[in-house]
């Protein structure tokens, strides 16, 4: 019985069985190769479009309509506080994190909200002058989340 199984089965049978297999095994590696450079593709166009996204960042930008007040001349002792007015002139919400004076002379005060883009605030800027003489220069450096962080305030007069 087996010797009939096997001259029923001819060569050309083989051979085209074989050619089959072939081309099948050779279409599922090129289906292979075209969905790796697929994949590459994907992660290429993703690296591009993020990097896309990263320069398009909107950022908040504070401008004051001056940074630096004159007090003029003043008499030991004397208080001075002035308002620094700015506008949000960026496309995000601008928060003032912190502030570092130059002296213990120097106090501010500013908003601990958002401001919105377009909308405006003011720092106030207070300086004690007693104890001080001749002139001075106090100045209050503002933390921001801008894409240039910081920016600094000043006051500057004679105090006799």
């Amino acid at each position: 019985m087996r010797k009939s199984l096997n001259r029923g089965v001819s060569s050309s049978k083989i051979q085209i069985c074989s050619l089959i297999l072939l081309v099948w095994c050779l279409l599922g590696v090129e289906s292979s190769i075209a969905q790796t450079k697929s994949h590459k593709n994907l992660k290429s166009k993703y690296r591009h479009s993020s990097k896309k996204i990263e320069t398009e960042t909107k950022w908040p930008e504070i401008s004051f309509l001056t940074n630096e007040i004159n007090f003029d001349t003043i008499k030991a002792g004397t208080v001075v506080t002035k308002k620094f007015y700015f506008t949000n002139t960026g496309y995000a919400p601008l928060q003032i994190k912190k502030t570092e004076v130059s002296c213990g002379c120097t106090i501010p005060s500013f908003p601990f909200i958002d401001i919105l883009p377009l909308e405006q605030g003011f720092i106030e800027m207070t300086f004690k002058s007693e104890g001080k003489n001749g002139p001075q220069h106090p100045s209050v450096v503002l933390f921001t989340n801008c894409k240039n962080p910081t920016k600094t305030i000043y006051m500057k007069g004679v105090v006799e």
